[in-house]
């Protein structure tokens, strides 16, 4: 087929308005899909902000107690020298 013949095919051009009104129907709603759209989002955000307070009650992802953190954070105490033992 050439780019003029399948312009003017049914699938693309209706034929009657009745072929015409029923696509328009058929079609998505714009309206419906943004309101769908936003809600996904809005789980995914939720889902996310869930997930994260469980991992921090678990302690896998915020800071562990204080007591913890500083023993993480201080070095381990360096062995005298040689000389002194």
């Amino acid at each position: 087929m050439t780019a003029a013949e399948c312009l003017v095919h049914p699938w693309i051009k209706p034929l009657s308005r009745k072929q015409a009104a029923n696509r328009s129907r058929s079609s998505i709603n714009m309206k419906n899909f943004r309101k769908f759209n936003a809600r996904r989002k809005w789980k995914l955000s939720y889902n996310m902000v869930s997930a994260c307070n469980r991992l921090c009650r678990t302690r896998l992802l915020c800071g562990l107690r204080k007591e913890e953190d500083e023993e993480l954070v201080r070095p381990p105490p360096r062995p005298p020298p040689l000389w002194q033992r």
